[in-house]
């Protein structure tokens, strides 16, 4: 134990020293410059408001289940939802019916036990 005394106070003088000349580093800072390709790369560029595309009702034919018989809307649980049905139109798909109940208890049981529901 005393031996490590003496050499805790000459790393705590170094770090004095080190934090007194304002931490700089003591290996030279690798030199860069930022170009107009990094300035471009998607990450750096601001983030624009969008106003959601409007979907006309051919583009949500397979929409018309028995599952959204009660919503009054067929799309409108998120403005996602018109982002990803205009790509979608465009490729010529829709989104997938919606899921029974069943299959919904299904799911759920899946997700939350990994195992089917029971009978009981």
């Amino acid at each position: 134990m005393k031996m490590l005394r003496p050499q805790l106070t000459a790393i705590f003088v170094l770090l004095a020293i080190f934090v007194a000349g304002g931490c700089t580093s003591i290996v030279a800072p690798r030199e860069f410059a930022i170009t107009a390709a990094d300035r471009a790369h998607w990450a750096f560029q601001l983030v624009k408001r969008r106003t959601a595309p409007v979907i006309r009702k051919e583009a949500i034919s397979n929409q018309s289940g028995e599952g959204r018989a009660n919503h009054s809307s067929l799309i409108t649980n998120a403005p996602i939802d018109a982002f990803l049905l205009a790509k979608l139109h465009a490729a010529g798909l829709t989104f997938s019916p919606l899921a029974t109940k069943e299959t919904q208890l299904r799911r759920v049981s899946l997700d939350l036990i990994g195992l089917p529901p029971s009978l009981a």
